[in-house]
């Protein structure tokens, strides 16, 4: 197998397992369906105050959030 090809598998291992703690809280919380995320992305970079995306007391700013990120949520939400 190639460099590539485990990178993508071992990325799919972590986002399923990701995707599998969330579900697990979301029961244990007894959320509704519609309040579970079906699909996220993980990201690389954090959410500090500096880049603008959460406040000094790290409350989410979330239009900067949706400026910032509209392609992925617009993929997220389309596909």
């Amino acid at each position: 197998m190639s460099m590539t090809k485990a990178l993508v598998h071992k990325f799919r291992d972590i986002l399923r397992e990701y995707m599998r703690q969330i579900f697990l809280a979301a029961k244990v919380a007894r959320l509704e369906k519609f309040e579970i995320p079906a699909k996220i992305k993980l990201l690389s970079e954090q959410w500090t105050p500096e880049s603008g995306l959460v406040t000094a007391a790290l409350k989410i700013k979330r239009e900067a959030i949706r400026k910032a990120f509209s392609e992925d949520l617009d993929k997220l939400y389309s596909s």
